[in-house]
């Protein structure tokens, strides 16, 4: 099980301001991050089939930060 909080994180803001490629990478690596500990824990006997990732929204506001494309 892994868990992210994004409340904290203005997204608009890395968009906007040009990083949104980067941040992209970024999220990807940590799903990656994931997968491969899951393939380690096969690799040492246990038995993976599913997993489970919990992310935290609280404070998530979509009328700011999901509109990526919006500039003000």
């Amino acid at each position: 099980m892994y868990s992210l909080s994004i409340e904290d994180w203005d997204l608009r803001k890395v968009t906007v301001g040009g990083g949104k490629k980067k941040f992209i990478q970024y999220v990807a690596a940590i799903f990656e991050r994931a997968i491969q500990s899951g393939a380690i824990a096969q690799d040492n006997g246990l038995n993976i089939s599913q997993g489970m990732f919990i992310l935290n929204v609280n404070k998530y506001n979509y009328a700011k930060h999901g509109c990526f494309t919006c500039k003000i």
